[in-house]
């Protein structure tokens, strides 16, 4: 029998993502109080919706796959374990996609965008009248599709959705790849790794910089400029482009060298 489950640095990645929204939304909060309390009525508001929409994010980003690090599902030669209840094999009668039908481009679009943010799972395992979430970040979804006679690849929703969707999801445990992916995230996982060590590294020594020139007497240069320039290089080597929606992190998908038959973007 296989048991999947979630990875220990998803788990870490998400908690790491909760306790930095907490602190910004907590700054932002705090910022829209004080600005509403000299009058700023209109800049507090706004801080306040930003702080909101903040919040929503961290919900399906951080909450949700904290809540589910539990969760795991057992392979079993009679079909699958979910929660300690067996769903047969033999009862098994298909997945279900967010749409019926095709789906419009226009719903495809938006999927694109919101999937990876969706508070519940986009597809659903169909044991007759029951419905078994199929959770994309789960290490090994493919490998327990495999075991209920399902090629992912076969399936024109998912096939669609998963070499359509790009960004950093792919990188932070958001989305977790099927085996014919796995080489080429693999090396983009430490790559992304290695750039926010420098990124963090950065940061830490431009508040080393502020702090050490005592704030109000201006900064140490040093280091200040030092990590500024670690900063940059990480954030452009991360989201460098026309946008930050331009970078190599937020254009990621694992499929691009997948040599596979079908699956090569």
């Amino acid at each position: 029998m296989e048991v999947l489950a979630y990875a220990p640095w998803q788990m870490q990645a998400a908690l790491g993502r909760l306790a930095l929204g907490l602190l910004i939304l907590g700054f932002l909060l705090w910022l829209g109080v004080v600005l509403a309390a000299e009058g700023e009525w209109v800049w507090g508001l706004g801080l306040g919706l930003v702080a909101l929409l903040l919040g929503l994010f961290l919900y399906p980003s951080a909450v949700g796959p904290l809540l589910r690090r539990g969760f795991q599902v057992v392979l079993e030669p009679e079909g699958i374990r979910v929660g300690g209840r067996l769903y047969p094999r033999d009862r098994f009668s298909g997945l279900e996609g967010p749409f019926c039908g095709e789906g419009t481009e226009a719903q495809w679009l938006r999927l694109m965008e919101a999937g990876r943010l969706s508070p519940g799972p986009l597809f659903h395992l169909a044991f007759g009248e029951e419905r078994v979430p199929l959770w994309l970040d789960l290490p090994g979804w493919d490998r327990m599709l495999a075991h209920l006679g399902i090629d992912w690849k076969e399936v024109p929703d998912l096939r669609r959705y998963l070499l359509s969707v790009r960004g950093i999801g792919w990188l932070n445990g958001l989305l977790y790849p099927p085996s014919e992916a796995l080489e080429d995230w693999r090396r983009a996982r430490e790559r992304y790794r290695r750039l926010f060590v420098w990124l963090w590294l950065g940061a830490g020594l431009m508040l080393a910089g502020y702090v050490l020139g005592d704030g109000a007497e201006g900064v140490s240069l040093v280091p200040f400029l030092v990590g500024l320039a670690f900063t940059a290089y990480a954030f452009f080597a991360l989201f460098g482009g026309k946008s930050p929606w331009d970078g190599w992190a937020e254009t990621y998908t694992p499929f691009r060298e997948v040599k596979g038959e079908g699956v090569r973007r």
